[in-house]
């Protein structure tokens, strides 16, 4: 029985090819090191080379283990039925490198992708961890349901994404919904004396968190509860686990903008992004798969290329991100409600995913050095100092908006692209 205090662990299942030159010698023994590591780390599920039918059928990462020297027909006899991706697992031991290696040489002959696990027993289970991370993270994306609520705005020309090729690279699907949905159904809010007691209690509780209020009244507060009581109901109609609004084309309706909304859905779990951003929506979602944690959307505000340092901001972040937060309107229509938080000073990753065929990506660590407090910039507003050169953002750019993530994920996001 598992203890309460420890989470089960991950599967995984080795397909061992095994040369009939060692006869029938017990390869778990003989590569003792390595398998004992695994096996502390992973619910190992072993299969032979012929069981390749009941190996496809179990869940989890699939590794093809070479225990020695001499393997290589019978990897070819299984290749053609072959449906998962090609990992050759080995520590050397019984020329299981050298058989590696040739059979990696056959595949890249054949433009067939593949990768090669060989280490010492440490190394080896700390890469086995990251390809099983990042196997769970893919099936975790698969069939989720993105919202696009109203068009990208249309200042965002490079922003958009091919949903046939995000259904394929990613397993996403992004569902077209009307703007005029959210604006019938925060109508109903606004007219329904249940849901304006709840907003009433929320938007108590909103201002009592408050570090402090600058601009904005107990009325905007209520309205801006209001779209998110609307825009929530919307995303359960839809069965959303992500969306991205195009928050600027409610305003006139609504007399309220979109960044307290999408900040506590959010805070809710459910990933909302801003100006129908959808190459953002799509690295919110996949950064979130990968590492766990929820990410601060924001747009270049300063760079300096002498000292590689970089001002982001934004009006809309997820309360759970910052150590405080402040009421502020919103910066461009000073209307509305939004906030300024204060975020934690440490490191960061700073990702993005996008091109005209979701096939770029920008990666690098950073360092938050400080908040600022500019008042020609959006509100939530940061200084940082960053790993690779600033000068990507005014060269190679991929869109404005760039997803920020507390914490060193590099190694790991990174992987998803090789």
């Amino acid at each position: 029985m598992n203890s309460p205090n420890r989470l089960p662990k991950s599967s995984i299942n080795l397909l061992l090819l095994q040369s009939d030159l060692v006869g029938h010698n017990d390869m778990r023994q003989i590569h003792r090191q390595m398998i004992l590591g695994l096996e502390e780390a992973f619910e190992v599920n072993y299969f032979d080379h012929t069981q390749l039918e009941e190996i496809q059928q179990e869940d989890g990462l699939t590794l093809i283990w070479v225990g020695s020297g001499g393997t290589e027909e019978l990897f070819l006899d299984l290749f053609p039925r072959w449906h998962s991706p090609i990992v050759l697992l080995n520590d050397g031991i019984s020329n299981s490198l050298a058989a590696s290696l040739e059979i990696a040489s056959w595949l890249k002959r054949n433009d067939v992708e593949f990768e090669v696990i060989h280490d010492i027993p440490e190394q080896i289970v700390k890469e086995v961890r990251l390809l099983a991370r990042l196997y769970e993270a893919r099936k975790q994306l698969h069939g989720q349901r993105i919202g696009v609520i109203g068009e990208p705005s249309d200042w965002l020309i490079a922003s958009s994404v091919d949903v046939k090729l995000a259904r394929e690279k990613w397993g996403l699907d992004f569902v077209s919904i009307e703007l005029q949905e959210v604006l019938d159904t925060y109508d109903c809010m606004t007219h329904d004396d249940v849901k304006l007691d709840e907003a009433a209690r929320l938007a108590i509780k909103f201002r009592e968190a408050a570090a402090y209020q600058v601009e904005g009244n107990g009325d905007e507060i209520r309205k801006a509860v209001c779209l998110y009581l609307a825009l929530r109901q919307v995303c359960t109609n839809h069965h959303l686990q992500a969306m991205t609004l195009r928050c600027f084309g409610l305003i006139d309706h609504c007399k309220t903008t979109g960044c307290l909304a999408l900040a506590w859905l959010n805070q809710d779990g459910l990933l909302a992004g801003c100006e129908g951003d959808m190459q953002s929506i799509l690295t919110l979602v996949v950064a979130k798969a990968v590492t766990g944690q929820t990410g601060f959307m924001a747009n270049p505000s300063i760079i300096s290329q002498e000292t590689n340092q970089i001002v982001l901001s934004h009006c809309m972040v997820d309360p759970s991100l910052t150590e405080s937060y402040v009421i502020r309107s919103h910066y461009e229509t000073q209307s509305g409600i939004a906030l300024q938080g204060i975020l934690p000073i440490g490191t960061v990753t700073i990702f993005k995913i996008g091109g005209r065929n979701l096939d770029e990506h920008f990666l690098t660590r950073a360092r938050l050095d400080t908040n600022t407090h500019y008042g020609h910039f959006c509100r939530t507003q940061a200084q940082f100092t960053l790993e690779e050169p600033v000068s990507y953002f005014l060269k190679s750019p991929i869109g404005n908006h760039h997803i920020i993530l507390w914490g060193d994920y590099v190694e790991i996001l990174e992987r998803l692209f090789k």
